[in-house]
């Protein structure tokens, strides 16, 4: 930031390859933050590597490094309730959904995946694929692993007060009468890239496409992010105006280009989470 940008300068810093630039140089002393601004300046400063840090990852890896033989790789994509045409003010007139679920695994050693697509932007749609995506997920672990534990859900939350945890809580408390079982989810990115953290050359944060996309530049994952939607907020507005293009043309916003175009981005979102993780698992 600014302020922060001219705390530095005015220490004499005006590079980050500039050996004395640090998180203490740019008044960031947080034991959660510091360790990632170093961390950060350190690879920014690499030029021969290695350029992904560290050499051995430890947070949690009794929880993540070892393979099961069924694991889901899950993405949301929802809508909030800022969608709202002020027709019922002063009440909310906008519904928060999760309108897209993408569910990958793999199985003999080839990515498989479902993409389960709201027809409307309604609590019965969301309902719908919802049961639809743990019915897939109970029948996967029936043919792969019946008498497992149960598989982990892999997720990238990039934010922790916005994770799929509180996503599917909400959605699992607008519709209390499914009961729904709760997954055994497991957040890639807070308890691991973050919390370690693991940093990739090039990738100047955490956000799955930036760093998927340095770990492809790198030749570390075979899996390239083409084209589409630029994150969820894309992937949100999209639908919003899928929905509307349905209402009009009265059929389901499932078949709509635009509609198969955000699951094309969402199946990427779960496809490079798992190839990802393939790589930390082999080489760190």
């Amino acid at each position: 930031g600014v302020g922060r940008g001219q705390l530095a300068v005015g220490g004499g810093l005006i590079t980050f390859s500039d050996e004395r630039a640090s998180a203490s140089a740019f008044g960031v002393t947080s034991p959660g933050k510091a360790p990632i601004v170093d961390a950060f300046l350190q690879m920014a400063r690499c030029s021969e590597g290695p350029f992904i840090t560290p050499e051995r990852i430890s947070s949690e890896r009794d929880v993540w490094f070892t393979k099961r033989p069924v694991e889901f790789f899950v993405d949301f994509e929802t809508v909030s309730d800022l969608n709202d045409d002020f027709s019922r003010l002063p009440e909310k007139n906008g519904q928060a959904l999760i309108f897209m679920i993408g569910c990958g695994h793999m199985e003999d050693d080839e990515w498989q995946f479902e993409s389960l697509i709201a027809n409307n932007l309604d609590e019965d749609s969301e309902a719908e694929i919802i049961d639809r995506w743990l019915s897939h997920m109970k029948e996967v672990r029936q043919a792969l692993d019946p008498n497992g534990d149960d598989p982990p859900c892999f997720h990238w939350s990039p934010a922790e007060d916005a994770n799929f945890l509180t996503q599917f809580n909400s959605a699992c408390k607008r519709q209390a009468e499914r009961n729904w079982p709760q997954p055994r989810w497991y957040d890639l990115l807070n308890n691991v890239i973050k919390k370690e953290p693991v940093i990739v050359k090039g990738a100047n944060g955490f956000a799955l496409k930036a760093f998927a996309k340095s770990m492809f530049k790198l030749g570390h994952i075979e899996a390239e992010w083409k084209d589409g939607p630029g994150d969820g907020l894309a992937a949100m507005v999209g639908a919003w105006k899928c929905a509307e293009i349905a209402r009009k043309q009265g059929c389901s916003m499932r078949k709509l280009p635009l509609m198969q175009g955000i699951a094309a981005y969402n199946e990427m979102d779960c496809k490079v989470m798992q190839q990802i993780l393939a790589y930390l698992r082999e080489h760190h």
